[in-house]
C-alpha cells in the first residue's frame, strides 16, 4: 500500500500540473477591485466594493493543483458582471484524502450561512475534480438537513470538464504521456491505489451518484470536449441525459478538438457567451441592473448554446 501510495502520490500530481501551465491575462486587473479575505477550510472571498444584500455569489471549485491566477481569468468575468466568488483552488489531499474533502465542504456550507452571505443568490462553477468537490458540498447539505434552504439559493450550476472517479486512472494516463509504457504504468498505479483503499472508492461512488443525481434540481449548464481523455464524453453525456429525464434544465456547450478544462483558452468569446446566455435567464433581474459589459460575436445564436470548435488544436493540455 504505501508502494502504491508513493507512487501515486508522485505521479498524479505530476501529470495534473500538467495542465495548471498559463498565460496570464490583462482580466487580472479586474479582481483588484474586489476586496479578497480569506475564509475557513481555503477558501478565498472576494467582496464587491459596494455591498447588496441580494448579490449572487459564485462559488468557483477550480481544478487540482489550479492557482490564483488561472482562476482570476474566470472570477474577473463574474466580476464585471457584479457578482461575488468564493473560490477554492483543490490540492491532492482534497481528492486522495476523503475528509479532507468532507472537511471543505462543512467549511463552504458554515461560510454561506454568515450573517453577510446568508440568503444571498448562489452559482457553483466546478472544473474537473470541482464537480465531486461540489458533490460532497451537496452531501453535506443532505448531512445537515439543509436541501430545501439551500435549493432555493442555487439559481444555477455550471460545470466545466467533469471527471468521475471511474475515468481517473485512464483519463490521467492518457493526459500526461504519450509513452505506452510510462501510460500503463501510470493507469495500473492509480487503479491499484483506489481498489486496495475500499473505503475511500466508497466515498468517491457516494459522491458520484450525488453528483449524477441533481438532487436540488438545479439547472445546469455542462462545457465538455469530444476530444477530452479525462473527463469522457460518453460519461459526461450520460450523466446529462440522465439529469434531463429527472427534469432538470441543462444546456450545453460542447466543442471537438478542445483539450481538458481549455475550452475558455481555445474559444474564449464563445465560453463567456454561453455563460452570460445561461446565467442571465436564470437571475434576470441582476443582469438587468449589470448589463453586459463586453459584446462577443456569438452572444446572440445558437438559442440551443450547443457551441462546436471546428478547428484542430494541437496545443497541449498544460496551456490552460
Amino acid at each position: 500500500l504505501l508502494l502504491f501510495a508513493s507512487w501515486f502520490f508522485l505521479l498524479f500530481p505530476m501529470s495534473i500540473s500538467l495542465f495548471a501551465r498559463s498565460r496570464v491575462l490583462p482580466t487580472m486587473a479586474m479582481v483588484r477591485t474586489y476586496t479578497a479575505r480569506k475564509l475557513k477550510g481555503s477558501f478565498l472571498y472576494h467582496a464587491a466594493p459596494k455591498a447588496e444584500g441580494d448579490r449572487p455569489i459564485a462559488i468557483m471549485l477550480g481544478w487540482l493543483l489550479s492557482k490564483p491566477h488561472h482562476m482570476a481569468k474566470y472570477t474577473s468575468w463574474y466580476h464585471q458582471h457584479g457578482i461575488e466568488t468564493i473560490v477554492l483552488l483543490p490540492k491532492p489531499a482534497h481528492v486522495l484524502v476523503t475528509e479532507k474533502a468532507r472537511d471543505m465542504a462543512r467549511h463552504l456550507v458554515d461560510a454561506l450561512q454568515h450573517a453577510d452571505l446568508q440568503n444571498r443568490p448562489l452559482i457553483a462553477h466546478g472544473f474537473s475534480v470541482g464537480g465531486y468537490l461540489y458533490a460532497q458540498f451537496l452531501l453535506e447539505l443532505e448531512a445537515a438537513g439543509l436541501e430545501k434552504a439551500f435549493a432555493k439559493r442555487l439559481a444555477a450550476q455550471i460545470f466545466d470538464s467533469p471527471v468521475d472517479v471511474e475515468g481517473v486512472p485512464h483519463g490521467v494516463s492518457v493526459a500526461s504521456t504519450d509513452n505506452m509504457v510510462l501510460r500503463d504504468m501510470i493507469r495500473n498505479t492509480i487503479q491499484a491505489f483506489l481498489d486496495l483503499r475500499k473505503d475511500t472508492m466508497a466515498i468517491y461512488r457516494r459522491s458520484s451518484a450525488q453528483f449524477k443525481k441533481n438532487p436540488l434540481l438545479t439547472p445546469t449548464h455542462v462545457f465538455y470536449s469530444q476530444a477530452d481523455h479525462v473527463a469522457s464524453p460518453v460519461v459526461v453525456e450520460s450523466v446529462i441525459e440522465g439529469w434531463k429525464a429527472r427534469g432538470v434544465d441543462v444546456t450545453v456547450s460542447s466543442w471537438h478538438h478542445t483539450p481538458h478544462i481549455q475550452h475558455m483558452l481555445h474559444d474564449r468569446d464563445r465560453y463567456f457567451a454561453d455563460l452570460h446566455r445561461f446565467l442571465r435567464g436564470r437571475l434576470p433581474a441582476h443582469f438587468a441592473n449589470h448589463p453586459h459589459s463586453h459584446s462577443h460575436p456569438h452572444s446572440h445564436n445558437h438559442p440551443q448554446t450547443h457551441a462546436h470548435n471546428h478547428a484542430h488544436s494541437h496545443a497541449h493540455a498544460g496551456k490552460h
